[in-house]
């Protein structure tokens, strides 16, 4: 039952933490002034929700409060979208999604004494509920042009989402805490030093490739239209591509060396710069973009299905912080550079990743594998 409760809550946080991407992307395209190419409302919600971690991984919430501020931001953000405010939206959605990460680690947890928490059992990988919440996200917020549409349906399912997640609270709560960045890892956090050793450079680029991807679907859904894809195909081919290979290929990466990962992920950063440089137009930056997106997922499945060490909450603060903070920071930059050059501002971003993917292929191929996996 456990089992059960862990993975509807994380399906209900990672349909919560891609819906929130989708929406708030479509809302910084369309709703007000486009600043930052339209990027400013998810730099700041991934700002928010990195505050909010810190500043509230420590604080001890009964599950009667945790349950009031689900509803409560669900409230927030509902008004935001009934009203084309998205000052409201983002507070909302950022204060939903740490909400939901509170749910899903007191789920994960059991009380064993007053303020005393622990693990009753090795948790299942997040990559199956995280395949689901995709899913789910999809299915609602999937078409974007549709979402303007179709406010009540979305308001609609934040109060489900937010209801579910407190009945599935245990009576104690736990502080909230995450060893390496936000989501079950999903943005890394941002430590320069990993970067000192080129074999990972693969890896590492890897875990970077979800910002461009999500942050770009409004821009490539209405310009895919050309290609005569409808834009919830374009929306579902790159989520499928970031979330289904990891759960697909978990049983593999499981049992292949650091080495057998790192080339695979290497050589697919490779492909999708060579997709990009070869094939010009909108097509080739889709095909160069959906191969990024297997890498990521491949990437990050890879740093789940080994041992995990658990982190103090001190780490947790500081690596939570520096992802939300250094991914807002990436996003406004990347907003940026597409209003001033447009398209060939996300080529160039992910030929990085593919130069990025190369060097550390060379670099492992000269000095031999790399010594540790990069979370």
């Amino acid at each position: 039952m456990s089992t059960l409760r862990t993975a509807a809550a994380r399906t209900l946080a990672w349909a919560l933490w891609l819906g929130g991407w989708l929406v708030l992307g479509d809302i910084g395209q369309h709703g007000g002034a486009q600043w930052a190419g339209g990027l400013l409302p998810l730099a700041g919600w991934l700002a928010l929700i990195g505050l909010l971690l810190h500043l509230s991984v420590a604080l001890r919430l009964p599950r009667s409060a945790l349950a009031a501020t689900l509803f409560a931001a669900a409230t927030l953000a509902a008004a935001g979208l009934w009203r084309a405010n998205a000052t409201l939206t983002v507070t909302g959605w950022a204060v939903l999604v740490v909400g939901a990460s509170r749910a899903v680690r007191s789920v994960r947890l059991t009380a064993s004494g007053p303020g005393v928490f622990k693990v009753t059992a090795k948790p299942a990988s997040p990559i199956g509920p995280a395949l689901a919440g995709g899913l789910l996200a999809w299915a609602l917020a999937g078409d974007l042009p549709a979402l303007r549409e179709h406010t009540t349906v979305l308001i609609s399912s934040l109060f489900v989402a937010a209801a579910l997640l407190a009945l599935l609270l245990p009576r104690a709560t736990a502080p909230a805490g995450c060893r390496a960045g936000l989501f079950d890892c999903a943005l890394p956090a941002g430590a320069l030093e990993r970067w000192r050793k080129p074999a990972d450079w693969p890896l590492l680029a890897a875990t970077l490739a979800m910002l461009p991807m999500m942050a770009a679907l409004p821009t490539l859904a209405d310009s895919c239209g050309a290609l005569g894809w409808p834009p919830s195909r374009a929306t579902g081919a790159h989520l499928a591509a970031m979330l289904l290979p990891g759960a697909l290929c978990a049983g593999l990466l499981r049992h292949a060396t650091a080495r057998q990962r790192l080339q695979a992920v290497g050589l697919l950063l490779l492909s999708g710069g060579a997709v990009m440089w070869t094939w010009p137009g909108t097509a080739g930056l889709m095909g160069g973009m959906l191969l990024h997106g297997i890498a990521w997922s491949l990437a990050w499945a890879g740093t789940l299905v080994g041992p995990r060490e658990p982190a103090s909450f001190p780490t947790a603060r500081a690596s939570a912080l520096a992802a939300a903070l250094g991914m807002a920071a990436a996003t406004v930059a990347l907003g940026i550079t597409i209003d001033q050059a447009g398209p060939a501002a996300l080529l160039a971003t992910h030929s990085a990743l593919a130069i990025f993917g190369a060097l550390g292929l060379a670099a492992a191929a000269w000095h031999g594998q790399p010594t540790r996996q990069v979370a």
